[in-house]
C-alpha cells in the first residue's frame, strides 16, 4: 500500500522548470474550462433542458478554478482541483444533454480523464475518479435522469465504474511517467550533472596528481581541454594549441619529426597503430627525457589520440651509469692484459674526439672517415657507448647527408669526458716499461762494449713499439670480434720480423687497419654453416704479417674467407662514376669512399668509408697498397690478402731524433 501512495503522490520539492509548466498549463486549462460555458448552454439550448440553468450551473463550476488559481500558491493543488472541475463538466454535459445520445455524452469523462495527464499529476487523475464515481451513484440514487436515458439498474453503473478505474489506472501510469521523465528531467538533468561533476571532480583528483603527462589530440593534433597539470608544468601552456607547436618550443627537432608523423596518420593510408609508432617516441625537453606512448580512442565526436608521457630521466640515467661501470669493467681488463696498447688507443681516440667535436673545418669526406675511424677502434676495445654515438652519427650523415649537429657533438664530448674521469687512475704514458729481455740485452752490449750507434739504436727502440705486439692486440680483437658476430672462434696466425715503429707517427695507420680487421671478419670470413657447405675447415684463418723486405716495409693481413667480388665492386664502381676496365682499377675502386659490397649496413661495417681511410693513413706514411688472391667460387677460393708496403727508411727510426724531440 505505501508503494502505491508513494506511486501516486509526487515528491514535495517542485523544480522551477515543473513551476513554469504548470502555470501554463493550469492557465490553458482555466480557459478550457471558461469555454465550457457557451458550449453546454448551446447543447441545453438544443436539448431544452434550460439555458439560463446551464449558464448559472456552468458558471459556478468554473468559479472552482478561478478561486483555485487566486487561492493556491502550489501549481500542483490548482492541478488537482481541475480534476474535480472536469468531473463536474463532464456531469453537466450529461446532464444538459438528456435525450437519444445522452448515454454518449459519458464517453466525455474518459477524454477528460485522459487530458489530465498532461499535468503529471496521478493524484488530479485520483480526484477526478472519485468525482465521477460519487456522481455517478448518488445521482442514479437521485435523479436517474441526469445520467441514464432509461431505466439503468446499478451494474450498468459498476459497469461504467470499471471503465473509469481502468482508465485511471492508465491515465495515473501515464501521467507519473509523463512527471519522471519530461517534467522531472530537469532533476534528471541535476543528478546527471552533479554526478559528471563529481565524476569531473574525481578525474581533475587524478589529473592533478598523476605524475604523467596526460592529453588527447584531435584529428589536427589540436590538445583537448583536460590535461594532467604535470602536462602543463613539463610542456608549457598547451590546451587549444597544436602539440607540435608545443614541441617546437621545446625540442624543435622532436616537433619537426612529429609533425610529418602525424600527416602520415591524418592521411588514413596505413594502419593507425603503425602510423602511431612512427612518432617521437623518446622527446628531450630542458634536462627531462619524456617517454610517449599514443593510442587511438573513440571520444563520440570521432577519432582522439590519447597521448601518454612519462619522465624517463632517472631511468635512462641508470641504465647508462649501468653500461659505463660494466664498460668500466672491460676496460680495466683491457688495461690490465695490455695497459700500453690501451694507451694507445686512448691517446689516438682522444684526437680523434677533437678532431670530430671540432671539425668545422674538416671536408665531409675526412669527417666521415674519423668518425667511422674512432667507431671501429673504440668499439674493437670495448668501449660501445663511443661506438654507438659514432654509428648514430654516421647513420645521420649517411641518410641526411649532413654534418654531426651540435647535440651529437656535444653528446660525443660529454660522453667522452665521463669516460677519461672514469680512467683517471690509468694515468698518463710517460714512463718506459721494460722487459727483462730488454734489459739483459743492453747489459751484454754494453759489457761486451759494443758500437756506441749499435747501442743507441737498441735504447731508442724501448720507445718504439714492436709491430709484433701490435698484431697480437689486433689478432685478439678479431677473434672478439668474430665470436661476437656469432661465428666460430678464429685461427690467427702472426708472423713477424724484428720490426719497431714509432707509435705516435704509425697511430693513424693501425687505427685505420682496424678496418682491414673488420672487413676480413665480418665480409671475408664465411659463417661455419656456408664454410662446411664449401668442405673448409669450421674455423676461419687470419693472417697477420709485418716483415722487412729489401728497401721496404710490408705489413699485409690475409683471410681464407669467401674472397671480394670484384663484379660487384665494378658495378658499385659504374654507379659512383669511377673507372672499372682493369684490376687496377677495381682496386682503386675498393678503396674509394662510398664504395662498398655489403648488403647491409651494420655497426660494424658497410658504409664504405673505412678502407678509403685505411688507404689515406697509408699513403700519409708514402705507403701503396697491393691486392692478391680473392678468387671468388667454391672451394678453390684463395680469400684475400692486402699488403701495405712502405719505404724502409721511413719506417726506421733515428736515435739522434728522439734527442730533438726531447729537446724541443
Amino acid at each position: 500500500m505505501s508503494a502505491i501512495v508513494d506511486y501516486l503522490l509526487l515528491p514535495s520539492a517542485i523544480t522551477e522548470f515543473e513551476r513554469r509548466y504548470l502555470t501554463r498549463m493550469n492557465r490553458i486549462g482555466l480557459w478550457f474550462f471558461c469555454a465550457h460555458v457557451p458550449l453546454l448552454m448551446l447543447v441545453a439550448g438544443l436539448n431544452g433542458t434550460g439555458i439560463a440553468l446551464a449558464a448559472v450551473l456552468t458558471g459556478a463550476v468554473v468559479a472552482g478554478p478561478l478561486l483555485a488559481n487566486v487561492g493556491f500558491r502550489s501549481p500542483r493543488a490548482i492541478s488537482v482541483s481541475y480534476g474535480f472541475t472536469a468531473m463536474m463538466m463532464g456531469a453537466l454535459l450529461v446532464h444538459f444533454g438528456q435525450g437519444p445520445i445522452q448515454i454518449e455524452m459519458h464517453f466525455y469523462f474518459f477524454v477528460l480523464i485522459a487530458l489530465l495527464s498532461v499535468y503529471g499529476n496521478p493524484l488530479a487523475i485520483v480526484v477526478a475518479a472519485v468525482t465521477v464515481a460519487l456522481h455517478h451513484l448518488l445521482l442514479w440514487l437521485l435523479v436517474p435522469a441526469s445520467v441514464f436515458n432509461y431505466a439503468a439498474p446499478v451494474w450498468v453503473v459498476l459497469v461504467h465504474a470499471v471503465f473509469v478505474v481502468l482508465e485511471s489506472m492508465a491515465a495515473c501510469f501515464i501521467a507519473r511517467s509523463f512527471f519522471d521523465n519530461v517534467i522531472g528531467l530537469e532533476k534528471i538533468v541535476q543528478a546527471r550533472a552533479a554526478e559528471l561533476e563529481a565524476r569531473h571532480r574525481d578525474m581533475r583528483v587524478v589529473l592533478d596528481n598523476v605524475d604523467q603527462v596526460l592529453l588527447t589530440l584531435d584529428r589536427d593534433a589540436v590538445v583537448g581541454a583536460e590535461t594532467s597539470a604535470i602536462s602543463a608544468e613539463w610542456l608549457g601552456p598547451i590546451a587549444g594549441r597544436k602539440l607540435f607547436d608545443v614541441l617546437a618550443d621545446k625540442a624543435p627537432r622532436s616537433a619537426v619529426s612529429f609533425e610529418l608523423g602525424w600527416q602520415q596518420y591524418g592521411d588514413d593510408f596505413l594502419p593507425a597503430e603503425l602510423t602511431l609508432a612512427q612518432l617521437p617516441s623518446e622527446v628531450l625537453i630542458d634536462d627531462r627525457t619524456l617517454r610517449f606512448s599514443y593510442k587511438e580512442i573513440d571520444h563520440g565526436d570521432g577519432k582522439r589520440v590519447l597521448v601518454v608521457g612519462s619522465d624517463v630521466t632517472s631511468e635512462l640515467a641508470r641504465a647508462l651509469l649501468e653500461v659505463e661501470q660494466r664498460e668500466t669493467i672491460r676496460v680495466f681488463e683491457r688495461v690490465l692484459a695490455d695497459k700500453r696498447g690501451f694507451l694507445e688507443f686512448f691517446e689516438e681516440s682522444q684526437a680523434l674526439v677533437e678532431v670530430i667535436v671540432g671539425g668545422a673545418e674538416l671536408d665531409d669526406v675526412t669527417l666521415k672517415r674519423r668518425v667511422h675511424t674512432l667507431k671501429g677502434t673504440a668499439a674493437l676495445f670495448g668501449v660501445q657507448t663511443i661506438a654507438s654515438l659514432c654509428h648514430d652519427i654516421e647513420t645521420g650523415m649517411s641518410e641526411g647527408r649532413r654534418r654531426p649537429s651540435d647535440d651529437e657533438r656535444s653528446e660525443l664530448s660529454k660522453t667522452w669526458s665521463r669516460l677519461c674521469k672514469n680512467l683517471e687512475f690509468l694515468g698518463k704514458r710517460g714512463s718506459l716499461e721494460i722487459q727483462d729481455e730488454q734489459f739483459e740485452a743492453i747489459l751484454a752490449a754494453l759489457i761486451a762494449e759494443r758500437p756506441h750507434g749499435e747501442i743507441a739504436r737498441m735504447v731508442a727502440r724501448w720507445k718504439m713499439e714492436p709491430a709484433e705486439v701490435r698484431l697480437t692486440r689486433l689478432a685478439e680483437q678479431a677473434q672478439t670480434l668474430a665470436l661476437r658476430l656469432g661465428k666460430v672462434a678464429l685461427e690467427v696466425e702472426i708472423r713477424s720480423d724484428e720490426v719497431f715503429l714509432d707509435p705516435a707517427r704509425w697511430a693513424p695507420f693501425w687505427a685505420a687497419f682496424v678496418h682491414a680487421i673488420r672487413n676480413a671478419v665480418d665480409h671475408g670470413i664465411e659463417p661455419p654453416e656456408e664454410r662446411l657447405a664449401k668442405q673448409k675447415s669450421e674455423r676461419g684463418r687470419l693472417g697477420l704479417e709485418s716483415r722487412l723486405e729489401g728497401s721496404e716495409l710490408v705489413i699485409a693481413i690475409s683471410d681464407d674467407g669467401r674472397g671480394i667480388d670484384w663484379s660487384s665492386v665494378a658495378l658499385k664502381a659504374a654507379a659512383c662514376g669511377l673507372p672499372a676496365r682493369s684490376h687496377d682499377d677495381l682496386v682503386a675502386a675498393l678503396f674509394a669512399d662510398g664504395v662498398s659490397t655489403a648488403t647491409t649496413i651494420s655497426d660494424v661495417s658497410g658504409r664504405g668509408v673505412g678502407m678509403g681511410a685505411l688507404r689515406a693513413a697509408c699513403e700519409a706514411l708514402g705507403g701503396r697498397i697491393h691486392v692478391s688472391g680473392s678468387v671468388r667460387g667454391g672451394v678453390s677460393c684463395a680469400g684475400t690478402r692486402f699488403e701495405f708496403r712502405f719505404p724502409r727508411v721511413g719506417a726506421e727510426v733515428e736515435p739522434r731524433s728522439l734527442l730533438h724531440a726531447r729537446a724541443a
